[in-house]
């Protein structure tokens, strides 16, 4: 790493100099054959003269080509192993004496058979024989790790569950840990632009296509690379017509013991959570790994971090949208060098150099506008609970509002959108813009706010907010949205956090132990789903997604809320809905903050 300013704080992950051993690698792509004759499609670096060194090997499974070929002529002068940010990260860890595994998982890219779903049980499987392979190559120092972004992080983690003992380090990046609740059905809302968009997209991949929207870079490209120039792909691409079409699978599906209806399985039946347990007895040491604008993926990451009990986990939060290609703290630069972090972990863990890993605090974190990073022994770190009372007139408040019948009536607007570019949009992997909520301030719809008089004093929000509504509603079902801003000296709005919740689920908490977390866990069970009565005050609670952010003095805190996200989120089914939002001594809506200072 090299650190910048911004870097240059008591939280910064100890530097580490990146150990460039070899200057060169040999490339080589081939089929390996699985236990029931499907091919699987390899690509595998070696660094060039070992000389009889024994090194550890990194799997990488994606379902997104595991490597991609370039069209005539740019191939002449461009290699398609350098043209994308994942390949630049490999080269640096083979170059540092590893071997590297690029895997096509079967059904996709040029690996034969049939993808039936994500993480399917076969899938895995072949990671496991792809292990064995390993452990008989002369380099092999019978050490192995994985990692990955995105799907190839889950595929990374169920490969940790399979409780390899020759598997000894995990990197899951930028991936979820709950199918339903971190990227399927959010607070059980159902994000059916990601779904539907990525069904798209590998449908394309499928056919050898490019998805819509692909960048210019993508043009370049003839597909996934083949493992041979002259083989026939007939036969690869009619495999990959059978996969499933994921978004018709998940559209009829609601809850979270709800079964698929053509593959009639549950969403935790794919999910990491699920597999917690034999995570947990593979003793593998497990790095999660996100940013706060990844969608959902950073709770994912905590998640993950607080259901393990292992020794060996660590946690990274930094200033990264999905797989962290750009650092969304503007005005506060970092040049945090990835492929340094995850190599000092690798080095401790498959290398065994003592190379201070072990000296460092388990969680770092980046915080917002301030832009310095910080550690914890654990998470959230501890700060303080501040509650902020909603009043009349739009006011955000130490104290609950005198007037016992004080009530904000909202007719909700289902046209609210939280716009393009928001922390959704780069979770597909195709359409990426450095910045995030750009359009923030342009969005549509009309929400029902509420506002803080300017701060006296630099605020820090570290943590999971909460927020306590006593809710009226004209109809029995609904979904909610609540929105932190912070408001500049001039009234610029700038885009914090979010939280989401369908009203059916308010009084869903988890009765048995889904997974570990920071806040309370709903089970978004079938049977445990409650309509709202009609014109009655409910209790509403649900956490926001959290972050780590200055609110500097001068400036203001705003909650707004709404009933709709249309640019991404399934509408509710019900039509001209009113709601009446209670804030008095009796009914004391209101947002607790977790903050480092007393307000």
């Amino acid at each position: 790493m090299f650190p910048s300013n911004s870097d240059k704080s008591y939280g910064t992950p100890q530097n580490y100099k990146v150990p460039r051993r070899y200057t060169s690698y040999h490339n080589e792509s081939f089929y390996l054959k699985m236990r029931d004759g499907v091919k699987i499609a390899i690509d595998l670096y070696l660094p060039k003269k070992l000389n009889g060194t024994k090194i550890p090997a990194i799997i990488h499974q994606t379902r997104y080509r595991r490597e991609i070929a370039i069209r005539k002529p740019f191939s002449w002068f461009i290699s398609g192993r350098k043209i994308r940010s994942l390949d630049l990260m490999r080269n640096k860890i083979v170059k540092s004496g590893y071997a590297w595994l690029n895997v096509d998982v079967r059904g996709t890219g040029a690996s034969y058979g049939q993808w039936l779903h994500p993480w399917w049980k076969e899938e895995i499987e072949d990671g496991v024989e792809i292990i064995d392979w390993i452990l008989k190559q002369k380099w092999s120092n019978q050490r192995v790790g994985t990692t990955g972004i995105s799907y190839a992080g889950t595929a990374a983690e169920f490969l940790a569950a399979k409780a390899h003992p020759a598997l000894k380090a995990c990197i899951p990046m930028y991936s979820l840990f709950d199918v339903y609740d971190d990227i399927v059905m959010p607070g059980g809302v159902y994000l059916k632009w990601f779904v539907e968009s990525w069904e798209m997209i590998n449908r394309s991949l499928d056919q050898n296509k490019l998805p819509k929207k692909s960048s210019i870079i993508s043009h370049l490209t003839n597909g996934v690379k083949k493992v041979k120039q002259s083989e026939d792909f007939t036969a690869v691409l009619k495999a990959h017509e059978k996969n499933t079409d994921i978004a018709s699978e998940a559209f009829s599906l609601n809850f979270r013991d709800d079964k698929s209806p053509g593959l009639s399985i549950k969403m935790d039946d794919f999910s990491p959570h699920h597999q917690i347990n034999n995570i947990e007895k593979s003793n593998s040491a497990i790095y999660s790994w996100s940013g706060w604008m990844d969608g959902t993926y950073a709770h994912a990451a905590i998640k993950r971090f607080l259901s393990l009990k292992n020794e060996h986990k660590k946690l990274i939060l930094g200033p990264w949208d999905h797989g962290g290609k750009y650092n969304i703290d503007k005005k506060c630069k970092t040049s945090f060098e990835h492929e340094a972090e995850m190599l000092k972990f690798f080095d401790y863990h498959l290398k065994n150099e003592k190379n201070g890993l072990e000296l460092e605090k388990a969680v770092h974190y980046y915080t917002l506008v301030e832009g310095k990073w910080k550690s914890a022994s654990q998470w959230p770190p501890h700060h303080n609970k501040t509650s902020l009372f909603l009043k009349g007139k739009g006011l955000l408040a130490k104290k609950t509002d005198e007037n016992e019948n004080s009530a904000s009536e909202y007719k909700v607007d289902f046209n609210c959108s939280s716009g393009k570019w928001s922390r959704y949009r780069a979770l597909n992997g195709v359409e990426k813009k450095a910045a995030l909520y750009a359009d923030w301030a342009n969005r549509n719809g009309k929400y029902l706010s509420f506002e803080t008089h300017k701060l006296t004093q630099d605020i820090e929000i570290t943590g999971h907010s909460m927020v306590e509504f006593y809710l009226e509603s004209s109809a029995p079902d609904g979904n909610i949205f609540a929105y932190l801003e912070n408001i500049d000296e001039k009234g610029n709005a700038t885009y914090i956090t979010e939280g989401m919740l369908r009203l059916i689920h308010r009084n869903a908490f988890a009765m048995l132990n889904i997974h570990e977390d920071a806040v309370p866990v709903r089970s978004y069970l079938r049977d445990q789903a409650d309509s709202m009565p009609i014109n009655q005050i409910e209790k509403i609670q649900f956490d926001l997604l959290p972050t780590s952010y200055l609110l500097k003095k001068g400036h203001s805190l705003r909650l707004s809320i709404s009933g709709a996200d249309e640019a991404y989120f399934k509408a509710s089914k019900e039509e001209n809905v009113v709601w009446k939002l209670h804030h008095s001594k009796e009914f004391p809506s209101q947002i607790i903050l977790p903050t480092k200072d007393i307000i």
